[in-house]
């Protein structure tokens, strides 16, 4: 469970970077994150999570599922342990995620805002552009909400 989540997470993070990358900077992503960078960033993630859900295993004095709920509950020995997991597993992503989405909205605005307006048209909103700022406000909008449910 720990190993899966915190793969989850760390991938998304890393998505969130690589979107960012590609619309921050359109001509040199490619020289930014290759192949080569890409396969090293997921073996990375995935030997990170390995390595962290078993350490979080370590320190576990006792584990308890309630079949009802379907969660799982474990007591750890030091409560300092766990606070570091929490931060590394979960806090850490989440800022990345909101710091690449928020460079995604503020990017796209400045560029819709830089265009002159016979170039948007005469409905404005409804260009490809003005999706574009809506869709990044949607995005940041929705992971905010998954942060915060």
């Amino acid at each position: 469970m720990y190993t899966f989540g915190v793969c989850s997470i760390w991938h998304l993070a890393a998505v969130s970077v690589v979107k960012c990358t590609v619309i921050v900077r359109p001509l040199t992503h490619f020289t930014i994150f290759s192949n080569r960078i890409l396969l090293a960033i997921i073996c990375t993630v995935w030997t990170l999570s390995l390595t962290v859900g078993g350490a979080i295993n370590a320190g576990v004095t006792e584990l308890h599922f309630n079949w009802i709920t379907m969660t799982s509950y474990a007591q750890h020995q030091s409560k300092f342990f766990r606070g570091a997991f929490s931060a590394v597993t979960f806090v850490i992503p989440s800022l990345i995620i909101m710091i690449a989405y928020t460079k995604v909205f503020l990017v796209v605005r400045r560029q819709v805002r830089s265009m002159p307006i016979g170039v948007l048209g005469s409905f404005g909103s409804r260009t490809i552009f003005g999706y574009s700022v809506r869709s990044a406000k949607n995005l940041f909008v929705i992971f905010s909400v998954q942060l915060l449910g």
